[in-house]
């Protein structure tokens, strides 16, 4: 075998490690594309929540003159209050979850970018960085 011979060997092992590199770094941004809408939807979520929340807490403040007796302060006021306390914790929760799911795809991403050597290695840092972050202002 010539040198030419083990150099062209080399040269397509090489091709085929790359390809082999490449479509796993797709299947990596594939799976981190299916929790990014899976996010989204519950981003959708806990904005439709925080508007349900906002419109009880208006409600439940509101008085209504013709109500007599005292079933407004003993049944009613408590009951808003406590759907108000109940909406935030399915916030809370959604907030537990949205940032569980950018922590999942970050690291997809991250697995994507760790494909493509010392600079997909420095894009995944700064990918991890700015998940912190995100995961931080939500």
């Amino acid at each position: 075998m010539s040198v030419l011979d083990s150099l062209q060997s080399s040269l397509a092992s090489a091709r085929a490690e790359l390809e082999a590199k490449k479509r796993q770094a797709e299947a990596y941004r594939a799976k981190a594309q299916e929790i990014g809408t899976v996010y989204e939807e519950l981003k959708e979520k806990k904005k439709s929540m925080r508007t349900l929340k906002s419109n009880v807490e208006d409600f439940k403040d509101t008085k209504y003159d013709a109500w007599k007796g005292n079933l407004w302060k003993q049944e009613y006021k408590g009951s808003g209050e406590k759907v108000v306390a109940s909406y935030d914790t399915v916030i809370q929760e959604i907030d537990t979850n949205m940032d569980n799911l950018n922590l999942e795809k970050t690291r997809y991403e991250n697995l994507a970018n760790d494909c493509y050597g010392i600079i997909g290695r420095l894009a995944s840092t700064i990918n991890s960085l700015l998940a912190q972050i995100e995961n931080c202002v939500n």
